[in-house]
Order: C-alpha cells, then structure tokens, then sequence
C-alpha cells in the first residue's frame, strides 16, 4: 500500500473565493443553496469544461507539456473524441490528423504564426491557439480529445463548493495532478460563475418586472370591473350601510388580514423548525443559517426576547470565526465558544416553539373572531349584505392593486440601480508543494484498515477453527484429564526410505534405547509414569489406544508406549487389532500372518500366534489375515480366551485400535480390558468430531483413562504419517 501510494502523482489543490454583497445594506447576505447547486451542476461543468478544453490530454515530458503546446485550447460541447496528431514543418505550416485505425485524417492546416498569433476553429469542434514555443517542440505531437461525459464527470468529482465568512462567501476548490491546470481550472469557474450570475440576476429582474405588469394589468382591469358593478348595484338599489355595519365590515376586514399573516408566519417558522429537527441541515454543516433566518422572520420584530438572542448569536459567530482564522478550531477559546453557541441556538429553539404554540392559539382566536362577525354580517337584509360583500371586494381588489404598483415600481428601481455584488474575493493561484496530507491521510486510513481486517480475519479464523490445540481445550471441551504430550517430529530427514523402513527410522527417534535424554523420549516416560500410576484405575495390565480420526497418531503412540514400558523391565505384549489396515508388523519387523485374526478364527494357538521383537520384554501379536467381520470377532469368547491368556504371561498389554470414526472396534474392545486412551493431534482433531465420539461411551461400561495430545511443539514441521491412511 506505501509503494503504490509513494507511486501515485503528486495532487494539487487550489481555491478561490466568491463574495456576493447587497449594495443596499453594504453587508453579506446568506447565499441560498441554488447558488450551489447551479455550480456543482451538469450543465455549468460542461461549459466549463468545454471553455478550459479539459478533454485534451497529451502524454506531458520534459519536452512536451500543455502550456508549451496550447496557449489557449478551447472546445464546443460536443467535440470529435479520438486520437490525434499535430504535425509542423520547417515551411512555417502545420497539419491536425485523426487517427483512425492505421490510416490518418486531414482535420485541420494552416500557417503556424497564424495559429500563434490567434485562435484557430477546426471542424471537429475544438479551438486552439499555439504557444510561441512550437518551433522548439517535436516535429509530431500526438494528443487526444476524450469523452466530454467521462471528462466533465470528473471535473464535478474534483469541485468541492461549501460557504463560509458568515453565508455571503463561496468557497471553491479543486484537485488536479498539473498545479498550473488546477489555478486555471477554479479561476475560470469563478469567472464564469460571476458572469453568469450577473446575467441570471439581469434576466430575473426582466422576468420580474414582466410578471408584474401582466399581473398589473390584470387587476386594473379587475378593479374596474368591480367598480362598476358596485356603482350599479348603487343605482339600482337605494340602500346604504351604516355606522354600525361598516364598523363590523371593517373588523372583518382586519381580522382575515390579521389571520392571513399569522398562518404565513407560523407556516415560516415551523418550516425552519423542521430543518433545526432534522439532520439533514445539521449534517451540511448549514445548520447556524438556520438559526440565523429564524431570529430573522417578522413574527419576532417585536419579540425583545429573541433580539437579545439574536445579538448573542452574531456576536458569538464572529468571535468564533476570529479564532478559528487566527488559530485553528480545536483550540480551547473555539471549542468554548462552540459550545456558548449551541447553548443560545437552544435557546432560540426553545423561544420559537413557544412562540409558535402563541401563533396557534391565536390563528384559532382569530378563526372564531371571523365566524363571528361573519354571522352578523350574514343577519343583514339582502339587499345590504350583497352591498358590504361588493364594497370588501373592490377594497380588496384596491389592496392588491396598491401592492402589484409598488413592487413594479421597485422593479424598476432595481433594475436601475445594482443592488448584488458579486466579485472574486481571492483568485486561485498556483500551489508550490502537493497535497502530501492526502497521501498521509490515505496511508494512514491503509493502516488501520488492515489491522482491522487482520483483527477481523484472525477472530474469524479462530472461531472457525474447532481444532483441539492445547491441553486446556482438551479439558474444556472433551471434558478429559491429559496424561501426557507428545511433541511434534520432523520427517524429512527420513523421506528418502520406503513406508517400511521409514516406520522402523521414525521409531528409533522417538525412544533410544540407552535412556538418551531427548525431548521425545523423556515425554513418552513422562506418558509411561502417568499410565502406570494413575490414581484414578489403581493397578493397570491392559488398555486399549485409539483416536477419533485418522492421522492422530495413535499407531504411533501405541508402539512407543509399548517400547517405553519395556524399557521399564515391564514383560509387555503389544496387539495390532486394527484388522482392516493394521501397520505395526512393520514398525516392529514381524510377520503379519499368522495374527489376531488367525487366533480369533480358531487356526492357531496363542503360543504361535506372539512374535518376539528386537526390543527385549517386548512381544507382539500382528493383525492377521483380513476378515469381513472383525467387530464380531472381537467381541466374542475367543476374545475373552486371549485375553486370559495374554494377561497370564504378560505385565502389559496394549492394543492399537481403529479410529473412532473409522469402527466401533476400540469401544468393543474397550469393554473387556482395564481402560482407553484417546490420542488427540494438536491443530488436527476437530473438537466436535471427537466429543461427538465420545458418546458412544456413554452407555458401555468402558473406562476412559484420558487422552494423550500429540504433536505439541511447532519446532518440528510434521505433515503426518504417510504410511497410515483411511
């Protein structure tokens, strides 16, 4: 992640600032959110893009750069994307093709110092004017127009637009890997966006006054048509309203004009209300304009309360701004005034629910008050009452006539008079050193995502891992005593022999025969001591040794126990009564034939049936010839008659057993000797398959010793026993 990062170009970043002022106050105003949105937009990025030529792109060296090619290069919004190449000669002209496959495309030719001196339009929608350095550069330089979509996305990806200094100042940024691009890039956006802010300002004041004179001309008209049918209804009728009526008509009148402006008022206020609730706004980092509108709304004119309020904001704002300019805004004097603001923004938040539960109460007094008057006015003779309807009418008509007069008259004054400014504040200029924070940043983001994910896959692992590793998860989960562990062995010094002879070899490293003090040999006495004085059984002559799965290494644990007890001067008979693939006739260099089987089956006698060892007091009883069915065999009277027999002569007697999951035959077997040890592989035995296995003792009268965890020591690379396989 370093390398690719320390790979990566340099990134450039460059801002310029956009002030917009209202000439009537001489201050800042707030700038709404579609200033913002007409910046970030399509349309705008594509004009930009289109006036920089920001789909060009030339493959820049030390001899080639676009400011050494281009002065100025320029393209509509729909350009001729392709490869291109321009080519000049020593004659002062010069010739554009588009490559197209291998063949090339006259787009454009001409004088170079005409293309120097001024900008040149080609058909295939891009201007250019050269750069008084083209006689210095290659005589070929090949460049290509992308995809005006692709490349004005990634301009928008780049801008980043966001207020500051109080709501009246843009602030605009932007990336790039050219530093000179960059400050060209945001300047020109400002210029552009201050131009077409100017013409929008000067189209919306056209728009206005022409709203307003059609609506202008609509209410005289309306006004006149009222007039008219009051002074006939007049000559018609020869009615009059008096003191009394007019006194309700004129309470009416200001009670709808009352209630008019409150439900406007609350309807204000609980729309911002709602964007101080939500976190939309608050997640904008616009939630201060807000609170600042609010303190603004007419309903608070004459609130002395929320006065106080507002001027304890603006303050606060403007101390706050002066620290963080000065300092930084985690310093304490801004983080204390941070929190003198949030204060004073509850407070107003708290002062304008209250004040919007007063608009409520009043819209409903008011709405009663109106039914009211309503109703008396409704008691009037006909005649009367089609007068008063008639006069509120042409009153109202006046009133809206009077309004649409004056805001005409404002347009026009606009319009004659500037009354928004909008400049560039700070022009971007181009950045010295590249934004080394990015890469830091990145890094440093590269560096705790991947001790998360390591933390995250080693707990995944872990959990996934139901290995049995230590003796502590043979106590926690299969819930047995350990009576020894065997380190793991390395056998690479031994590959080289065949199964047979590799077996013999393996052997002669576990136990030496003068007592040599090795790790493996002093863990398999350490195992031997435990056997023969268990607490537990008491006095023991026979057991039986198997495993839940394969490759545990209980063949190879049965032949060393048995080495070790008769290096202890123990008269030991050790059985192969695995007799589907028993192996111990080869670690021992014995006959296989005639075995257990044999004896069992009534072929031979018990005194043909023990082979002697190399190893003294040590015999052993082969597997025998294969049968179909030695699980029967096993359980049988024979089998008790062996066992009589093999307990007469011998001190131990150790049978090497199937795995688990392999035969029930270590649970027969286990049944009519003293007891059964379990041997477990470390990293290897999964724990649920061997408790799962385990069960099968529950309801046999079987003596579980405990278990012997094998392959301990990670010193000793060990890929398993490659003579055993099931």
């Amino acid at each position: 992640w370093a390398y690719y990062l320390k790979k990566q170009p340099p990134v450039y970043e460059s801002s310029c600032r956009i002030r917009f002022r209202n000439l009537a106050s001489g201050a800042e105003y707030i700038i709404d959110d579609s200033r913002i949105i007409e910046l970030t937009s399509r349309s705008f990025a594509e004009r930009v893009v289109a006036q920089l030529g920001l789909t060009l792109q030339i493959e820049e060296d030390e001899y080639v750069t676009r400011q050494r090619f281009f002065e100025e290069f320029t393209t509509t919004i729909t350009p001729v994307k392709g490869d291109y190449v321009f080519k000049w000669d020593r004659d002062g002209t010069y010739k554009i093709y588009r490559i197209i496959e291998s063949e090339r495309e006259l787009v454009d030719e001409g004088q170079l110092i005409d293309a120097i001196s001024s900008l040149h339009e080609t058909a295939n929608g891009f201007s250019f004017k050269l750069s008084s350095e083209i006689t210095s550069m290659p005589k070929e330089i090949f460049f290509r127009i992308n995809k005006l979509r692709n490349t004005v996305k990634s301009f928008q990806s780049n801008i980043n637009v966001r207020r500051t200094g109080g709501g009246g100042i843009l602030l605009l940024s932007m990336t790039d890997a050219n530093p000179v691009l960059v400050a060209q890039k945001i300047n020109r956006l400002a210029e552009i966006f201050v131009n077409e802010s100017k013409l929008l300002k000067r189209n919306s004041i056209e728009n206005y006054k022409r709203t307003v004179k059609e609506q202008l001309q609509f209410s005289e008209k309306e006004l006149e048509i009222t007039d008219q049918r009051l002074k006939d209804f007049k000559s018609r009728h020869k009615v009059s309203l008096g003191a009394e009526t007019q006194e309700v008509v004129s309470d009416l009148d200001q009670v709808e004009e009352g209630l008019e402006r409150y439900i406007k008022d609350k309807s204000d206020l609980a729309e911002l209300l709602k964007q101080v609730s939500g976190q939309t706004a608050e997640e904008s980092g616009e939630l201060k304009y807000v609170y600042q509108q609010i303190t603004e709304l007419q309903t608070f004119q004459f609130n002395p309360k929320m006065g106080i309020l507002q001027k304890q904001l603006k303050d606060l704002e403007s101390n706050y701004n002066s620290v963080v300019s000065n300092f930084s805004e985690t310093h304490a004097d801004a983080t204390q005034l941070e929190e003198q603001i949030k204060n004073v923004q509850n407070s107003i938040r708290i002062e304008a629910r209250n004040h919007l539960d007063d608009l409520t109460a009043k819209i409903a007094e008011m709405k009663t008050e109106k039914s009211t008057l309503e109703y008396k006015l409704g008691r009037l003779p006909e005649e009367q009452y089609q007068l008063t309807e008639l006069e509120r009418e042409l009153d109202a008509k006046e009133k809206i006539h009077r309004e649409l007069l004056a805001k005409s008259q404002l347009a026009q004054l606009t319009e004659a008079v500037e009354t928004e400014y909008v400049d560039i504040l700070d022009p971007a200029i181009v950045p010295d050193e590249p934004m080394s924070r990015d890469k830091k940043k990145k890094a440093l983001m590269g560096v705790f995502f991947a001790f998360f994910l390591g933390v995250g896959l080693a707990f995944t692992l872990e959990f996934l891992d139901k290995a049995i590793k230590s003796v502590e998860d043979i106590k926690r989960y299969l819930k047995l005593q350990v009576l020894g562990t065997i380190p793991n062995i390395d056998f690479n010094e031994v590959s080289d022999y065949q199964d047979s002879e590799k077996i013999k070899q393996i052997d002669q490293q576990l136990v030496t025969y003068d007592y040599s003090p090795t790790p493996i040999g002093e863990a398999y006495r350490s195992l031997r001591t435990n056997l023969v004085y268990s607490k537990t059984t008491g006095r023991m002559q026979s057991f039986v040794v198997t495993s839940a799965a394969p490759g545990d290494g209980k063949s190879f644990t049965s032949a060393n126990i048995a080495i070790s007890m008769a290096q202890h001067k123990s008269n030991t008979l050790i059985i192969d009564a695995d007799l589907r693939r028993g192996v111990l006739h080869n670690t021992f260099g014995v006959p296989k034939e005639p075995g257990l089987t044999n004896y069992l089956t009534g072929m031979v006698s018990f005194q043909h049936l023990v082979n002697d060892t190399l190893i003294p007091n040590l015999s052993m009883v082969s597997c025998g010839s294969l049968l179909p069915n030695p699980s029967e065999l096993l359980g049988s009277h024979q089998m008790q008659r062996f066992l009589d027999e093999a307990k007469r002569k011998f001190d131990i007697i150790i049978f090497d057993s199937p795995p688990l999951n392999a035969a029930t035959d270590a649970v027969v077997i286990g049944t009519q000797v003293d007891a059964l040890v379990l041997v477990v592989r470390s990293g290897v035995t999964d724990r649920d398959v061997a408790k799962h296995k385990l069960e099968l003792f529950k309801n046999v009268p079987v003596r579980i010793l405990g278990a012997v965890l094998n392959g301990t020591n990670s010193e000793f690379g060990h890929d398993g026993y490659s003579y055993y396989h099931y």
